[in-house]
Order: structure tokens, then C-alpha cells, then sequence
């Protein structure tokens, strides 16, 4: 019947309350702190669970009033185009690329409405975080959750 994690006795939690880690069981380690890569899980017959589709339905609004509360650039946001930017899969324990940039959002090809969207919302250039992780989500390795 139900339990809670501290009081089970299956063996597999009891191997993970005593330190070792989740990722690569060793003991002289833990899993935020192992050096291997994360170990990937996997569900019988390959499938990976997915999440249920959202329910959200978005109120139907004027195009302008969705975009009338601009906000503008505060006087450190050049500070921010300063800031060194490393793109990683996996989290802490992922591998690091340099892979490809833009420096501005017509290298993106968005779609009409898309590139629309982004003029209304005043966008003039992408951050540094902009230009690394919008090419790496459009060909796909960054899930967007």
C-alpha cells in the first residue's frame, strides 16, 4: 500500500539514500555534481511520455492592445550585449558548443506574422541569450517547455 520514499524498503530507494548517485550510481559523488552525462531514461518499447496538450485558451484581443504596453530599454541593457553567452544540451553536465548566431532577427526567416509580431513588440536586435538559443530552438535542440 502507499508509503512515503523514507520508509520504503524496495532496494532501489534505499540505494539512493545513501548518497550515491542518481545519474551513474557511484558513491563518491551525487548526481548534481557527476561528471558523466545525464543518463538518458527510457519507457518500454522507446516511447518518452509526453505532456498532456495544454488547455490554455488565450482571450481573444485587439492586436493593439496586445502590444500597447511597450517597455522600454533601461540604460544598462547595452551592459547586457557585454555578457559572454556558452549554449549547453543537457544542463550542467551537457555538452557546450559554439554552434550558429544571428544578430538580427531577419536571419531567422520568420514567418509574416512572426517578424509583424516582433516589430510591434519593438524588438530592434536580439540579446546575446536571443542569438544563441533562438537558431539552436529552430533547428531543434532546445525542447521549449
Amino acid at each position: 500500500s502507499g508509503h512515503q520514499s523514507r520508509d520504503c524498503t524496495s532496494s532501489k530507494t534505499q540505494n539512493s539514500q545513501d548518497n550515491s548517485c542518481y545519474n551513474c550510481g557511484a558513491v563518491d559523488h551525487i548526481s548534481r555534481e557527476c561528471p558523466n552525462p545525464p543518463r538518458v531514461r527510457r519507457i518500454e518499447n522507446d516511447e518518452v511520455p509526453r505532456k498532456p496538450p495544454s488547455t490554455f485558451v488565450p482571450k481573444d484581443e485587439d492586436v493593439e492592445v496586445l502590444f500597447k504596453d511597450h517597455i522600454e530599454q533601461g540604460e544598462m541593457f547595452t551592459k547586457l550585449f557585454e555578457a559572454n553567452v556558452t549554449l549547453t544540451e543537457g544542463g550542467l553536465h551537457g555538452r557546450s558548443e559554439k554552434g550558429k548566431t544571428i544578430k538580427s532577427f531577419d536571419e531567422l526567416e520568420l514567418t509574416e506574422q512572426l517578424a509583424k509580431n516582433v516589430e510591434s513588440a519593438g524588438y530592434k536586435y536580439p540579446t546575446p541569450i536571443q542569438q544563441y538559443a533562438m537558431p539552436a530552438i529552430f533547428k531543434g535542440c532546445i525542447s521549449v517547455n
